[in-house]
């Protein structure tokens, strides 16, 4: 279990920002999606969600 602070730290974004992404709903980036993958080593799943990502929003 990664804890929200520990999680901010290493992906270098602050708590609160995790908590909006967690509870409010909001979109990050395409890098900061994947620094959290990487960080959460879900690097496979969350990459093929920003590949579907990019080609629906562009």
């Amino acid at each position: 279990m990664v804890l929200q602070s520990d999680l901010a730290k290493k992906v270098g974004i602050s708590y609160a920002q995790i908590g909006r992404y967690e509870i409010k709903g909001a979109q990050p980036p395409a890098e900061v999606l994947k620094k959290i993958a990487d960080t959460l080593n879900y690097t496979y799943y969350i990459r093929i969600l920003i590949i579907f990502y990019n080609i629906y929003t562009y």
